[in-house]
Formats: C-alpha cells, sequence, structure tokens
C-alpha cells in the first residue's frame, strides 16, 4: 500500500517537499530494510512510471490466526504461487482467466460513503451471478471505481468492469486478500434513480 501511495503521490508538488517529513514518519512507524536514500528513489521510480502500468502481486496464501491471540503468520499457497509465477514471469504452466462470474468473489470497500450506492452495486453484481461480500470501507475518497485484480487475473477485473461499465482495471494486492477481486468503489458509480 505504501507503494501505490508513492506512485500515487510522486507528482504532487505538496509531498515531494514534505519527502523528509514522510520519511520520518516511515521510518518510525514501519519495520523496514530500506535506507533514507533507497526510500526517495523509491519516490523518484514513482515519478517515472505510468500508474496504469504498474502491477503489484502478493505472494497467495493466507494467515494462521487472526492475530488477536498471538503471533499470525502468512502461509505461502504453493500452487497459487505456482500459477502467479506462470502469468506474470513466464514461469510453468498457468490455468486460464477466471470467466464465470459465479466463481469470481467479489469484495465492496466504499469510499463514497453512500450506503444506497453499495446497495445498488451489490444488487447489480448478484443479479450477473457474482458472489458478493461488502468489506472494510476505504478510507481515500475516490472519483474513480478501482476494479483491482487481486490474484492478478488481470482478465476477470476486466470481465467485471466490462459488466459494470465503469472503472479501472489494476492488477494490485491492496484489495481484500481472500478475494478474486476487489472493487474500491468510487463517485463515477451512480445508484439507478428510483421514481
Amino acid at each position: 500500500m505504501m507503494l501505490r501511495a508513492l506512485i500515487e503521490q510522486a507528482l504532487n508538488p505538496v509531498t515531494l517537499a514534505k519527502i523528509p517529513q514522510i520519511v520520518s514518519v516511515v521510518q518510525e512507524n514501519i519495520d523496514t530494510n530500506l535506507s533514507v536514500e533507497e526510500f526517495v528513489a523509491l519516490g523518484g521510480f514513482g515519478v517515472q512510471v505510468d500508474r496504469s502500468k504498474v502491477e503489484m502481486l502478493m505472494v497467495p496464501g493466507e494467515f494462521n490466526g487472526d492475530g488477536r491471540s498471538g503471533i499470525s503468520y502468512w502461509l505461502p499457497n504453493e500452487v497459487q504461487i505456482q500459477n502467479l509465477m506462470a502469468r506474470h514471469f513466464g514461469i510453468g504452466v498457468t490455468r486460464g482467466p477466471i470467466v464465470n462470474p459465479g466463481d469470481i468473489n467479489i469484495a465492496i470497500r466504499d469510499s463514497t460513503k453512500n450506503p444506497r450506492a453499495v446497495n445498488a452495486l451489490v444488487r447489480r453484481l448478484q443479479a450477473i451471478g457474482y458472489p458478493v461480500t461488502v468489506d472494510e470501507p476505504w478510507t481515500e475518497p475516490l472519483a474513480t471505481t478501482r476494479i483491482l485484480a487481486q490474484g492478478g487475473y488481470e482478465e476477470s477485473a476486466q470481465i467485471v468492469q466490462t459488466n459494470l461499465g465503469l472503472g479501472e482495471v489494476l492488477v494490485d494486492s491492496t484489495g481484500s486478500f481472500r478475494y478474486d477481486v476487489t472493487i474500491q468503489l468510487g463517485r463515477d458509480w451512480q445508484p439507478p434513480r428510483t421514481p
């Protein structure tokens, strides 16, 4: 999430002026082995990168616990890792995209604070046949809905985008990791008007 935020904010002159303060906050709150120079270099890299070409992948797996009672570890899923490696790095054999709506699990994270919009989106997706869960809200207000290919299946996210007729598709692991696609609902989604 930090890298995605860096890429999205890198061109903002206000952000560039605050890099020393940002680095200080990051060092105090994130356990990382990045030096200050490396962190600033990442910011510089973000300025040069076309956001739509950035793909952020997470090692597939799940937590071994909820983290509330003791330490929780991320347990990698070997089969899903092999599939991810094949799809994105050309190593091994991959399965095709998920195309059947009933097989694409969707999480919705609302940034609009409009329950009516969320409910209308849930109804629309369920009418198409998607299993849908409303997850915790997305705290950053979004103008454009983001459709995240959480597991790296961009084709599946594009099918959802086509069915909705809006939003931008990103291969990104900042969504709800237990779902195939996460929709971060933006203001571009307008619920149908009721008479």
